[in-house]
């Protein structure tokens, strides 16, 4: 599971909510916590949180990564992801929020080693599909809400598909070419009927693609890792 993160003071507050999604989902409680010693995790608040919760949080010893191996790991697998669909996509750099979490959403619907589930099947406790999965910065043509959408006028708007909703069933775009009044070039919408060209990436042509990037570009991500 991953959170962006604006400023590194928001790791308490993304680490409560994780740890109260978690343990709900999985009825199981966290008594683990181990983190870098970065100073987000060295705070009296979170400190005291741990406490209150009975956490024990560990730290790792100064420059040495790989006493956090499996969060260094997936932090170097997801990093060689994004720049990898980036340049596929033809899309700057800053959209690599989108790109981290649609490489998650897609890496935690793939078996890991002694697991014969996957991590979505072992949270959601159904069964996997795969049908709807997508190519990160394809072009789609995204029909034209129906609210919005007028007997004479386009039927739908090009986009670059940008990844999968977080709360709700569809998928993210950025919007590329619209002659819609009420849908700007620039702007991310969210549906779910859409038609994908997984061969055809539209901002490999387009020189001012750095140019048009979401509104509120996400910040970096804390890694975390926790033994139940």
């Amino acid at each position: 599971m991953i959170y962006l993160l604006k400023t590194k003071d928001e790791a308490l507050h993304y680490f409560k909510i994780y740890k109260a999604e978690v343990e709900n989902q999985l009825d199981r409680k966290i008594k683990r916590l181990r983190s870098d010693r970065g100073g987000e995790y060295f705070s009296n608040e979170f400190n005291l949180f741990c406490e209150e919760h009975g956490i024990i949080h560990e730290r790792t010893p100064p420059y040495s990564p790989q006493s956090n191996g499996v969060s260094e790991r997936k932090n170097r697998t997801l990093t060689d992801l994004v720049n990898a669909m980036l340049d596929t996509a033809g899309l700057s750099k800053e959209w690599w929020g989108e790109a981290l979490m649609t490489a998650s959403h897609v890496l935690n619907r793939v078996p890991i080693k002694n697991k014969e589930i996957t991590p979505f099947e072992e949270w959601e406790r159904k069964r996997l599909k795969l049908s709807y999965l997508g190519t990160w910065g394809c072009l789609a043509k995204v029909n034209v809400p129906l609210t919005k959408k007028h007997k004479l006028g386009p039927k739908t708007v090009d986009c670059v598909f940008l990844g999968y909703a977080f709360h709700s069933i569809g998928y993210r775009f950025l919007v590329v070419k619209s002659e819609v009044l009420d849908i700007n070039v620039g702007t991310i919408m969210e549906s779910n009927d859409a038609t994908f060209f997984e061969d055809i990436f539209p901002m490999k042509d387009m020189p001012s693609s750095s140019s048009q990037r979401s509104e509120a570009t996400p910040g970096p991500t804390v890694p975390l890792e926790h033994s139940e």
